[in-house]
């Protein structure tokens, strides 16, 4: 498990901690970041669109602090006899830090004292339990929060 801080506002900070499936060490020396999933191809590159929307993978790469080439999800379902990855590349630095700025942000909002934002993305929705919680059957679709 690795663990890093984000610094947030007012001294605070907010404690990131990953559990990263596979280090690879490429022969140019950089970084290759893997992790598994059971995910079709076609979802795992949904996931990465836009770059950064999903934020694990430039979390994954945050998080070795060292110098990372890519970060990538590799699906092991067998699509014929070999499997498959779909990951984060280009300006994966750029990506990572405007991830950390993104969670710095809305945590910095957060703690002063801005409500938690429901996301209510539909594929998710679907199989939430606490559905009544955030009442999303009631939402008005133009003003969702």
């Amino acid at each position: 498990v690795k663990t890093r801080e984000i610094p947030l506002e007012s001294e605070r900070t907010l404690t990131v901690k990953g559990r990263i499936d596979r280090i690879d060490i490429r022969s140019d020396g950089q970084l290759a970041v893997l992790d598994y999933k059971t995910q079709r191809l076609e979802q795992l590159k949904k996931r990465l669109d836009p770059p950064g929307e999903d934020v694990q993978l430039p979390l994954y790469a945050w998080l070795v602090d060292g110098p990372v080439a890519n970060a990538s999800f590799l699906s092991l379902e067998k699509n014929g006899k070999r499997l498959e990855s779909a990951g984060l590349e280009d300006d994966l630095p750029t990506v990572c830090e405007a991830t950390l700025d993104r969670l710095a942000t809305l945590f910095n909002r957060l703690y002063r004292g801005a409500p938690l934002p429901a996301h209510g993305a539909a594929e998710s929705c679907g199989y939430c339990e606490m559905r009544g919680l955030c009442r999303k059957d009631y939402w008005d679709e133009p003003s969702a929060p």
